[in-house]
């Protein structure tokens, strides 16, 4: 099994300050994925996402 990605999921992410945030606390490949809900399923079945939090309205 590969190597885990984490992040934060939602439409717009832009403003987010998660990357910088997770990156100040030691977790430099910390990523932002905009995903469209319409994609969402095939962007779950994705086996290297190893966590992601969700950014509301998604």
């Amino acid at each position: 099994m590969g190597e885990k990605v984490y992040g934060l999921l939602g439409r717009k992410l832009g403003h987010s300050w998660s990357v910088p945030i997770h990156r100040a606390l030691g977790c430099p490949d910390y990523r932002l994925w905009e995903v469209e809900p319409e994609d969402l399923p095939a962007f779950l079945s994705r086996e290297d996402i190893g966590g992601a939090k969700r950014h509301h309205p998604l």
